[in-house]
């Protein structure tokens, strides 16, 4: 489901509003999740124990960074850029924006304060380039 509705807020300010598709969104930790269940009941019993430590644990550490890094929605108001995600709740002044780099499927979000990262499909990567395409590069 992508949205970029404009609203009015409270002082005729207009907020700007992209929601990702949430099946793209999910679908990696869901990849990563069957891959540190499937390994548990295969492999674990078959292995030395450290290296199930190591693999379920880099597993675990990509996952937590996916979920801290990715985000679901972007809203962007007169004042700042808002980052939802599921365990990511951020907001990003203007004059801390960078730029973004978009590639076929992942539009990155670079600011001051560190990089955002949202999947997109090809209507999704249009919308946010208009989204950002008339923020203040920092300056």
């Amino acid at each position: 489901m992508l949205l970029s509705m404009p609203k009015f807020l409270a002082g005729g300010a207009i907020m700007k509003r992209y929601i990702a598709n949430r099946p793209l969104y999910l679908i990696f930790p869901l990849f990563v999740l069957s891959i540190i269940f499937s390994y548990l009941l295969v492999l674990y019993k078959k292995s030395y124990t450290y290296v199930n430590y190591i693999n379920i644990g880099f597993d675990i550490f990509i996952l937590i960074f996916y979920l801290r890094s990715f985000c679901i929605e972007i809203s962007i108001d007169s004042k700042g850029i808002n980052f939802k995600g599921l365990f990511l709740r951020k907001r990003v002044y203007i004059e801390d924006y960078i730029g973004i780099a978009q590639s076929n499927f992942l539009t990155q979000v670079k600011t001051k304060s560190g990089n955002f990262y949202i999947l997109t499909t090809k209507n999704g990567r249009n919308i946010l380039n208009d989204m950002f395409k008339n923020l203040n590069k920092g300056e």
